[in-house]
């Protein structure tokens, strides 16, 4: 896991830096997911490579759960009440105080 960590870290820098869209490195950071998860599992229990991404698929799994589960939390917008747009700023445009509007 601590190659994958280093790999998302270098993305994520490297593309900060390139003033990569926020989409994009979030995407590239999803294919590398799916990359080391996919060897996890494809690859035979004696492969080496299967060793490197960490033997086995139980904790990439779990990893991609959470994630999907902060993501969907995150989709679902806020629970600052009816009428509130979302990041922090209610239906007139100005920021809410405390979820309030």
């Amino acid at each position: 896991m601590g190659l994958f960590l280093a790999m998302a870290l270098a993305i994520w820098g490297i593309g900060a830096v390139m003033k990569a869209p926020l989409r994009l490195r979030q995407g590239l950071i999803a294919v590398l997911w799916a990359g080391f998860a996919l060897g996890a599992w494809a690859l035979p229990p004696e492969a080496g490579l299967r060793q490197v991404v960490g033997g086995s698929v139980a904790p990439w799994a779990l990893l991609g759960g959470g994630v999907a589960l902060v993501g969907l939390s995150g989709w679902a917008g806020p629970a600052a009440g009816p009428g509130c747009g979302g990041a922090g700023k209610g239906g007139c445009g100005k920021p809410c105080a405390g979820g309030q509007l």
